[in-house]
């Protein structure tokens, strides 16, 4: 059986490969309102990927989701019975590395070992109780995969994700103790001159709704220009936007922190939050006029024009509007498979499906271990689970 599997799998990878050939050299060209592709080739290239997504799904050893709780905090309190501890996470399906996360641990044997002695959670951030969820809890960096008490006190957390092996490690210190508030601020007094530190704990305070005296650590970072205190402008321009919900500062602070860090790696960052800031107080002109005074500096217009896609795909700008850029940019970097995944996206939500797997397919030749990728590609395919949007 595992032979005849692995045949599988390199069928579907010659698939992606003839997919590949087919359309990377003429991929802005998927744009058209007809198949660029002979109804055999078409067929070539969703057999290859059906094949792909079918490899995937079972050398991967996958879990049901019926490990997890979705979106019910009391729920899990309750299961906890005062002695387990919780294991939330919350992510959203746009967020690559909480797809990535899923796809790695949340979704697999790990997860099994892992909830043995825990109760699971997911939120969706964008969902009305992953909202509720974010603002309690000071949810700033997707994913965030918090550990609860059996009565819902934080004991730590990981913000993002550094990979299945050192994740696991980490949630094992988490679940012992070892980044309780208690610890870092030790840690934080013992090491008065570390930043590192310093940063940590500031973030812990802030979590735990000590909002005052996080900010205060945080604000002498911001004085300088390194990449600590771009860390502290995000951290604090964040809490403001996501947690606090409060745009109109969030715009002041990132416009701000643009201007600190004029000329530097970090301004385009600040200006990408300040669009989306922008865009939270229905301002859409002026998020836009953003990416465009960028790509008007910019030395190489590709980069600006790229992340101003990508964030009119999040934000469901008109299809056509999209597809006109994505098709700019795509002549300097047809190869690219980020792009590639944003037209996929653009196609989906016109109901144009074919053309969408056509789209996800370059995605995943590209680069097939991308969790985003496969997981958008399966929901495209029928073949299974992706977060929602």
């Amino acid at each position: 059986m595992g032979f005849v599997l692995l045949i599988l799998a390199s069928w579907g990878f010659v698939g992606l490969d003839v997919l590949n050939k087919l359309s990377i050299q003429r991929g802005a060209n998927i744009m058209c309102s007809r198949s660029i592709m002979s109804p055999n080739s078409s067929l070539c290239w969703l057999f290859g990927l059906c094949v792909f997504l079918f490899s995937q799904v079972t050398f991967a050893t996958q879990v049901t989701s019926s490990l997890w709780i979705d979106s019910d905090l009391d729920k899990a309190i309750k299961l906890s019975k005062g002695k387990k501890p919780l294991i939330v996470n919350i992510h959203a399906g746009w967020c690559a590395p909480c797809n990535q996360l899923a796809n790695e641990v949340l979704f697999t044997q790990a997860a099994k070992v892992l909830l043995k002695g825990a109760i699971g959670v997911r939120f969706d951030f964008e969902t009305k109780k992953g909202r509720v969820f974010t603002t309690k809890y000071g949810i700033i960096g997707l994913p965030s995969t918090l550990v609860l008490s059996p009565t819902g006190k934080e004991l730590g957390r990981i913000q993002g994700y550094p990979g299945r092996r050192e994740f696991l490690k980490t949630m094992k210190d988490v679940l012992a103790g070892r980044a309780s508030l208690e610890v870092l601020a030790k840690q934080a007094k013992a090491s008065p001159k570390d930043p590192a530190v310093q940063m940590k704990y500031a973030q812990a305070l802030l979590f735990r709704g000590k909002i005052d005296k996080g900010r205060a650590l945080l604000k002498p970072f911001m004085k300088g220009k390194d990449r600590y205190a771009a860390q502290a402008f995000r951290i604090w321009g964040r809490w403001l936007l996501r947690v606090q919900r409060k745009s109109k500062p969030a715009v002041a602070h990132f416009m701000n922190a643009r201007t600190h860090f004029a000329g530097s790696p970090y301004e385009s960052g600040f200006l990408y939050w300040a669009a989306k800031a922008y865009q939270e107080l229905g301002q859409h002109k002026k998020a836009l006029a953003l990416f465009d005074e960028w790509a008007k500096k910019a030395s190489k217009k590709v980069m600006p024009l790229m992340y101003k896609a990508d964030f009119m795909v999040h934000y469901k700008y008109p299809t056509a509007d999209i597809k006109t850029l994505l098709k700019q940019v795509m002549k300097g970097v047809p190869q690219s498979a980020w792009l590639h995944y944003l037209l996929a996206q653009v196609l989906h939500r016109e109901g144009k499906r074919k053309e969408a797997l056509e789209a996800i397919g370059v995605s995943l030749q590209r680069a097939p271990k991308r969790a985003i990728y496969i997981n958008f590609a399966r929901q495209l395919a029928g073949k299974g689970r992706r977060p929602s949007r």
